[in-house]
């Protein structure tokens, strides 16, 4: 019996507090809420199906009051995401559009996580007129809401697009506006946006590159060593030293030119931007004309590389280079195989690197000899007999050697080597003089004696 009075409370308090089967759900809002949760299961292994599951959760959503709309940014995110990856870009903008007049009504940390999603995707759009177009309408509402950070992440990702395609005008005006951003009303530098100013900077430098104006990128290069102590950002700091070391190149400084692309090297190496390998090929390209004896491969972050082609390519030329060996510096270098000349980094310093190593390997093929014919330097070096008188010359000149070169004949003679040997003449006679003089000596004593 008590069983049974057991049985009839609990059934009457489970009524009471609303267990009843008849309880009213909202079946529609549980069908949106599955939708988007499917689709956000399978976005990176389906993208197409997932697209279809977020466009279903704004189709359901569109029969809604706006007030209970709980789904329709989110899946907006995704889909504007999505549509970017799969390359459907006029749709993609359309709901950009719709996103972003929906970011005043949401939460400030949905609404950043939306921008900076859609602006990381954004740089894999392959046609970079919708890149601007997005970046341009996500850049126009930014600047109403007041989000400073997300404006400036915004107008960086511009200036790079404009200065891929050479627009150098929007290049310049929002690169300014970049720099003016991390500046107080007073004109003096915004200490807590140092980093800020230094990325800036770095896309200034950029643009000095692409409109070859170097009197500006000394200054603003000048600039961002006072920066460098109180920024440590690899990313930044990578495509500064790079940049500066093109500015080096150009005029032919060598040394700092080196300095700064190992920098540059390091820097992207420890962020593992792929551009580490490129840059590790011009350090071994600069190393060779600053006539440096560290051999770069001898560092630890280079050795990362070891088994790659083009670096053991590098390696090799740096090898040829360290034993004097012309020929196979040439070899290498015109290796069709190897393509190294196709780099127009490469090929734009290429002749001020051959004369560079010939003139080193020309120093080395000549100082066994008292004298040598130029003909057979000629052939060493795999250039002309005037080619060669030039390069003797220049070595002359410069003090590191001490030759006379007779054209006429075409013989290059060793001043040191003549001076020696008539140095060990002279010693010669003037032991014999003291010989004699010995010998006399002892005459006349035994005469006296």
């Amino acid at each position: 019996m008590s069983s049974g009075s057991e049985f009839e409370e609990y059934e009457y308090d489970s009524d009471k507090e609303g267990w009843s089967d008849e309880e009213d759900v909202d079946e529609e809002l549980v069908t949106i809420e599955n939708t988007f949760y499917e689709a956000d299961d399978i976005k990176k292994t389906n993208p197409e199906d997932a697209l279809t599951g977020f466009l279903k959760v704004l189709e359901l959503e569109g029969n809604r009051p706006e007030s209970e709309q709980q789904w329709r940014f989110k899946a907006l995110k995704n889909v504007v995401v999505l549509e970017c990856t799969l390359g459907f870009y006029e749709p993609m903008c359309s709901h950009l559009a719709e996103l972003i007049g929906l970011i005043d009504t949401v939460a400030s940390n949905d609404a950043t996580d939306a921008i900076n999603s859609i602006i990381d995707v954004s740089s894999k759009i392959t046609d970079p007129t919708y890149s601007m177009r997005v970046l341009s309408m996500i850049l126009e509402k930014l600047k109403e809401s007041g989000k400073s950070r997300l404006v400036f992440n915004t107008q960086t990702k511009l200036a790079k697009l404009y200065l891929e395609r050479n627009d150098v005008e929007n290049a310049e005006s929002t690169i300014s506006e970049l720099v003016s951003s991390c500046h107080l009303p007073n004109g003096q530098v915004d200490n807590s946006k140092s980093q800020s100013l230094l990325e800036a900077y770095a896309l200034e430098i950029q643009l000095c590159t692409v409109t070859k104006n170097s009197k500006r990128m000394k200054e603003i290069f000048k600039k961002t060593e006072s920066l460098n102590a109180d920024v440590t950002d690899p990313r930044i700091i990578g495509v500064i030293r790079e940049s500066g070391s093109r500015m080096y190149m150009s005029e032919k400084s060598w040394d700092k030119a080196l300095t700064e692309l190992f920098e540059a090297f390091k820097c992207y190496q420890e962020v593992g931007n792929p551009r580490a390998k490129t840059i590790l090929k011009y350090v071994t390209l600069a190393s060779i004309m600053a006539n440096s004896n560290i051999n770069p491969f001898h560092s630890l972050e280079a050795k990362v590389y070891k088994d790659d082609p083009e670096i053991i390519a590098m390696m090799r030329l740096r090898s040829a280079y360290e034993t004097n060996d012309m020929v196979e510096v040439q070899r290498i270098l015109f290796d069709k195989s190897i393509k190294l000349l196709d780099d127009s980094y490469i090929s734009q310093y290429m002749d001020d690197f051959l004369r560079g190593v010939r003139l080193s390997v020309l120093q080395a093929k000549i100082k066994p000899y008292k004298a040598v014919r130029v003909g057979f330097l000629a052939q060493e070096l795999q250039i002309s007999p005037d080619s060669v008188f030039s390069l003797l010359i220049e070595l002359i000149m410069d003090g590191k050697i001490d030759a006379k070169i007779d054209q006429v004949d075409g013989i290059v003679e060793l001043t040191s080597a003549i001076s020696d040997a008539t140095t060990r003449r002279e010693e010669a006679f003037k032991k014999w003089t003291r010989n004699l003089r010995s010998i006399n000596s002892t005459l006349i004593e035994k005469v006296r004696g």
